[in-house]
């Protein structure tokens, strides 16, 4: 079964092998909306699919795409719904919101490293999503462990947890940060910490800075035992 949620995934639970994180862009705030709404309506009104754990929307702070994020049991089922079951899905959604979504594709994750930042994880809804290219999993490893040590070093107010992923396929890293809220998150910009990530970034051969995001949880769905 199957069931609405209304606060952010848990990123580091022990059973989600895989992830699968994609950007649709639309042109309104309305429509992050109404294409969320259309991808969590058709999951949850067709059943679940084997190996899915759960799907997250968040729309960005600038009102222009939506970040898809869902939890896999493994590898082949993620391999198989892509092959299988996400061209039905994609075509569910354009049919509630014709014309207004653009995607760039989706890109396989494992969460390499988590670290946990406040003993007590009070409820948010702001998350930071950095993306990288890297030259293969040794780049993508060493770049992982350096953030989370400047993380833990500095500790920067307000942010809660650091879950570092990398592609499958060794050429991206995914940088998802939970923020207790959104000055929080612009402040950090403004830290020896975020100084020291761009040194770090600088520092780090074959690893090269993509995007940057900001947004704001807005619904998702999980397995319901």
């Amino acid at each position: 079964m199957s069931g609405r949620r209304d606060h952010p995934p848990n990123i580091d639970r022990p059973d989600a092998g895989t992830a699968l994180m994609g950007r649709w862009y639309v042109d309104s705030p309305e429509h992050q909306a109404g294409a969320a709404d259309a991808l969590l309506a058709e999951r949850s009104g067709w059943g679940w699919l084997r190996g899915l754990i759960s799907i997250s929307c968040f729309a960005s702070t600038d009102g222009k795409s939506v970040l898809t994020y869902s939890q896999w049991v493994d590898e082949a089922s993620l391999k198989h719904f892509i092959a299988v079951e996400r061209p039905s899905m994609l075509r569910f959604v354009d049919e509630r919101v014709p014309g207004r979504v653009e995607r760039h594709g989706t890109i396989p994750y494992q969460v390499y490293a988590s670290t946990i930042l406040r003993e007590t994880r009070p409820a948010f809804d702001r998350v930071g999503i950095t993306v990288y290219e890297t030259a293969g999993h040794d780049a993508q490893r060493a770049f992982c462990d350096m953030v989370i040590s400047v993380l833990e070093e500095g500790r920067p107010p307000g942010l809660i947890a650091a879950h570092l992923h990398v592609s499958l396929d060794g050429n991206r890293v995914l940088e998802y940060l939970e923020w207790v809220d959104q000055g929080a998150q612009d402040e950090f910009t403004m830290t020896s910490a975020s100084r020291e990530k761009l040194r770090m970034l600088a520092r780090s051969p074959g690893v090269w800075l993509i995007e940057v995001g900001q947004f704001r949880f807005l619904s998702g769905v999980e397995t319901v035992s």
